[in-house]
């Protein structure tokens, strides 16, 4: 939602700026004197930036092959673009030289991964939380998991036993559910999902396990890589929503089909070049 309300406001603040500076600036400027021989040097002569007057003219002398070879590019950069998928880290804000994000991954290196999955059980059931507690270890090839499995006196004896807030995190209030948890040294949204399909998998798969015994594999991870994937997917359809439109205005407007199918190719090639770099180099579709 913020970020909607940031591109509404940027949205109108960005119009009224290209407004502004690109018709009254220049008309006023151009009432003055000393402004008047800019303007008719510009007449006298177009400006030339590394001789990019040849490309409307290669445009002119072989419409059809441009237009052709505009088409077919975008077509393959389009099926590159739809393969990339949604990319999203936890880290994608800080930067690589970033102190935080350093101390982040000595941490990670050198004591213990710092990100978490966890599994609730709705059950106090010892036996269960054994079975969950190994399962869970095995599919995360985890040395260990947190949990009150091996607990003298089962959940019952956690907030007594465990300091408060660990006991908070894996028993609730009532003592009727309890969470494994396990550590796992965090890369990226899509690492994390994998991991989390991966314990759902070995816990589905389990024999001598209830159906309403164990939930899904969840956490901080997991569900900001779920939210992200959302996110992306609605930013990519809004874009081609966009390109649309704009070629349903223009065959609106000149009355052309034909025109407006042209009128994609400038309009989604710098899109779909970027999209296509991004599956090549393996980044991935990410906020940015």
């Amino acid at each position: 939602a913020e970020l909607g309300r940031m591109g509404m406001a940027v949205t109108l603040a960005a119009s009224l700026t290209a407004l502004l500076t690109q018709t009254t600036v220049p008309a006023s400027a151009g009432r003055r004197a000393w402004f008047q021989p800019l303007y008719d040097r510009l007449h006298g002569q177009p400006p030339s930036v590394l001789r990019l007057e040849r490309l409307p003219a290669l445009a002119f002398r072989a419409p059809r092959p441009v237009a052709w070879g505009g088409l077919v590019l975008l077509a393959v950069t389009t099926l590159l673009y739809a393969q990339a998928g949604p990319r999203y880290s936890l880290l994608d804000s800080l930067r690589a030289q970033s102190e935080v994000r350093q101390v982040f991954e000595r941490v990670e290196a050198k004591v213990a991964p710092v990100s978490r999955i966890q599994v609730p059980v709705y059950t106090t059931d010892p036996e269960v939380l054994g079975r969950v507690a190994e399962l869970v270890r095995r599919a995360a090839d985890a040395p260990f998991v947190d949990s009150v499995a091996g607990l003298e006196g089962g959940a019952e004896a956690a907030r007594e036993v465990l300091p408060g807030p660990l006991a908070r995190r894996l028993v609730s209030a009532d003592a009727t559910t309890t969470v494994v948890s396990v550590a796992f040294p965090y890369r990226n949204g899509e690492q994390a999902l994998e991991l989390a399909a991966r314990i759902d998998a070995a816990l589905a798969d389990a024999p001598g396990l209830a159906p309403g015994d164990v939930g899904r594999a969840t956490g901080l991870p997991v569900m900001s890589a779920k939210v992200a994937g959302v996110v992306l997917g609605e930013i990519n359809r809004s874009l081609l929503i966009a390109l649309a439109g704009v070629a349903l205005l223009i065959l609106a407007w000149l009355r052309s089909p034909r025109i407006a199918l042209l009128s994609l190719v400038p309009n989604m090639l710098p899109v779909t070049l970027i999209g296509a770099a991004l599956m090549l180099t393996g980044r991935g579709i990410e906020f940015s």
